[in-house]
């Protein structure tokens, strides 16, 4: 059976600060639905972002994907490729999650709200 998740904790607007911790996760999976031996590894990974409003037009924001550095595939794939020099073969192709990304940021509000 498959599980996957999207969770989330999110403040709005206190005392002008706002921000968010995530949680999104997948059980491990049979790739082909019918070989079990194309099982496939899950994951779960943390996210954070928080943010301040500097007044009724500039807001400070940062944001940390993948909080604890955590080495996963986003992807999974099985097709026939085949190497230079060998026979074509069925093989399983993954492709990596991102690793700990941090991002920093200025918003600026060319229609503010009133505050």
């Amino acid at each position: 059976m498959l599980f996957r998740s999207y969770s989330a904790l999110t403040v709005t607007d206190w005392k002008r600060w706002s921000g968010s911790f995530r949680v999104r996760s997948i059980n491990h999976y049979i790739l082909n639905g019918e070989e079990a031996q194309s099982v496939v590894s899950g994951h779960t990974v943390f996210d954070f972002s928080v943010a301040r409003a500097l007044n009724r037009w500039l807001e400070l924001n940062f944001a940390m994907d993948n909080m604890f550095n955590k080495t996963f595939y986003e992807t999974y794939e099985r097709y026939t490729s085949r190497l230079p020099g060998e026979d074509p073969l069925e093989r399983v192709h993954a492709t990596t999650g991102y690793p700990r990304t941090m991002i920093g940021g200025l918003t600026i509000h060319l229609f503010p709200k009133g505050r």
